[in-house]
């Protein structure tokens, strides 16, 4: 579980910079295990929210606490706006999963939406 919490973690931290053809690349390789899809989802959920936390400027306690660094640098670079727009992404992307939308359309959406560093 840890292991995957990290691994996730560790692809959104790669693909906020990355090309639109290696976001497609990734929504191609997971687009297929629901599970994974939707564990991942979450996970980038709980640290866009953070930093969306951190963004603000906000008091609140973030989650990802053994993240804090990476919070931080990632808040600098997206800023508050786009932090948002990232965290309602995502949201929308579960959102559509949970109505049972393409799962491969709609994570290639995510990667359009997601914002670039």
């Amino acid at each position: 579980m840890l292991q995957a919490r990290r691994q996730a973690l560790e692809e959104l931290r790669r693909l906020l910079p990355a090309s639109r053809a290696e976001r497609f690349a990734f929504a191609e390789k997971i687009h297929r295990d629901d599970e994974k899809v939707r564990a991942v989802l979450e996970v980038w959920l709980s640290l866009l929210r953070d930093v969306l936390i951190a963004a603000h400027g906000a008091e609140a306690r973030i989650a990802n606490l053994d993240r804090q660094q990476e919070v931080e640098s990632l808040a600098t670079g997206i800023g508050p706006h786009q932090g948002r727009r990232a965290v309602l992404a995502v949201e929308r992307t579960l959102a559509a999963l949970g109505r049972h939308a393409n799962q491969r359309l709609a994570l290639e959406t995510l990667m359009l939406d997601l914002p670039r560093l």
